[in-house]
């Protein structure tokens, strides 16, 4: 399980407690920020403030003789914003974000200490990955390849012959799909069954569109084509749809399986989800409609 921890923007610009007001407009000028989480001297979180209320400040206190110049003197003014903590798994943060009215989160220790901050760009970053947190998915893929290369002189355009190369692939911990040139699934493993809620083989037969989501078709259809016409191998980010309507957001390999005569037969296709189901139904609005 992914925690808050692995994907906030540590130490985040934040205003202390006893700093003169003047002081904080400077900071959020020369930081272009709208709003700053309020910290006391140790980094214990008090609020939060928006420039909106700062400007009420700065007005208030520009009056002469005004002694109340800290942001300390004016704690009523801050506002409580959202926290989740360090530990907190991936879903919890992001149904938070999307409660928000910022739109963001603050993550704290267990002391209540200010760590970091977690925006829709921090989940992005998440989301499209780093090269480390795909390497395994890659040399699968390649493994896997070199196997289908072995049984590459016995294939012929027919499912029959193809399920030799479901032999090899039936037990892979990662979903793997193989299409036609019609984009019918002619082969897809157990995992892939299991993950998008089908029964054993229930995916044969039916095509791209319907394992795809509708936004993913264009790019899905495209991608079959250049695979059908060249030999080049295809990395993308794209979304599932399980049989019961719920959207998943997946990395995909892709490859053509071609016969001894170099004809296009069948893609392969190797994926696997980017997070855990529940954050990415949660970034598909699931937890907005509760």
């Amino acid at each position: 399980m992914i925690l808050a921890k692995e994907i906030m923007t540590q130490k985040p610009m934040s205003l202390e407690h006893g700093m003169k007001i003047s002081e904080a407009v400077k900071v959020m000028l020369t930081h272009h920020i709208s709003s700053a989480p309020v910290v006391t001297a140790s980094g214990q979180l008090v609020g939060q403030i928006t420039e909106v209320f700062l400007l009420k400040l700065f007005i208030l206190t520009s009056q002469k003789g005004h002694e109340n110049q800290t942001l300390k003197d004016h704690s009523q003014l801050l506002t409580k914003p959202t926290t989740v903590q360090e530990r907190d798994p991936i879903d919890l943060v992001v149904k938070s974000i999307m409660t928000s009215p910022f739109h963001r989160v603050l993550v704290l220790d267990d002391q209540g200490h200010l760590r970091g901050i977690i925006s829709p760009k921090d989940l992005l970053r998440f989301l499209v990955g780093e090269e480390s947190r795909s390497g395994s998915l890659f040399q699968e893929f390649m493994i896997l390849q070199d196997r289908i290369g072995i049984l590459k002189d016995q294939l012929k355009a027919t499912h029959d012959q193809l399920s030799s190369v479901s032999n090899v692939i039936e037990k892979s911990a990662y979903m793997f799909h193989s299409l036609d040139a019609q984009g019918k699934i002619v082969i897809a493993n157990e995992k892939i069954h299991e993950v998008l809620g089908y029964d054993k083989k229930e995916l044969l037969g039916k095509t791209l569109l319907e394992l795809y989501t509708a936004d993913s078709h264009d790019s899905a259809s495209e991608n079959l084509k250049k695979l059908i016409h060249s030999d080049q191998e295809i990395k993308t980010y794209s979304s599932y749809l399980k049989k019961n309507g719920d959207i998943l957001r997946v990395e995909v390999v892709s490859r053509s399986i071609r016969d001894e005569k170099g004809q296009f037969v069948a893609t392969s296709t190797l994926s696997r989800l980017l997070d855990s189901e529940t954050l990415l139904r949660s970034l598909h609005g699931i937890y907005t409609q509760q």
